[in-house]
């Protein structure tokens, strides 16, 4: 099973990620060309250049990549195993669907623009970037996309993850052994 966390800027995507690995699910590091922002740690992205990130597109080694504010962001094929967590956008979760089937399963963290705002801000971005991101993104994140997912959250707090990952671990452990 993979299962993939899609949403948008300061959705929660990162946070519900790390929790799905205090349940047995392994935190896929992807690839990316964007800055190392303060908070990072070694294993929030692998930082390559535009270079080193084409070579791999070009060797063949990327499952899907794409370009997001700017920067390549991609999971290379032989980071994903069973059992483990992405995070992804929606051409991301069509490029695992297609290649995986049945095994991904998808979740979408649907965080109002108001909350988004608010914990950009919180964790030290330029509240303009992130209203622009938060106004890219609904080109991005339709109601199509949103209603796509086999789960969908709304509004999660982060003290609520692990609760949310609880109440439905059996449909996540389900989809593990089929």
């Amino acid at each position: 099973m993979v299962i993939v966390v899609l949403g948008g800027t300061c959705s929660g995507k990162t946070e519900f990620a790390l929790a799905c690995e205090k349940y047995g699910f392994k935190k896929v590091i992807t690839n990316t060309t964007r800055a190392r922002r303060v908070d990072d740690n070694e294993n929030s992205y692998h930082f390559l250049t535009k270079e080193e990130f084409l070579l791999k597109v070009d060797n063949g080694e990327m499952l899907e990549y794409a370009e997001y504010n700017g920067n390549l962001y991609g999971t290379s094929i032989d980071s994903v195993s069973d059992n483990c967590v992405v995070v992804l956008e929606p051409n991301g979760l069509r490029a695992f669907e297609n290649r995986l089937g049945d095994k991904v399963y998808s979740i979408f963290l649907d965080v109002s623009d108001e909350e988004r705002l608010r914990r950009g801000i919180a964790r030290g971005d330029d509240p303009e970037v992130i209203k622009s991101r938060i106004e890219e993104e609904k080109e991005l994140f339709t109601d199509k996309v949103k209603l796509s997912v086999d789960f969908l959250i709304r509004d999660l707090k982060r003290e609520e993850i692990d609760i949310v990952i609880e109440n439905n671990i059996d449909v996540l452990y389900t989809k593990l052994d089929s």
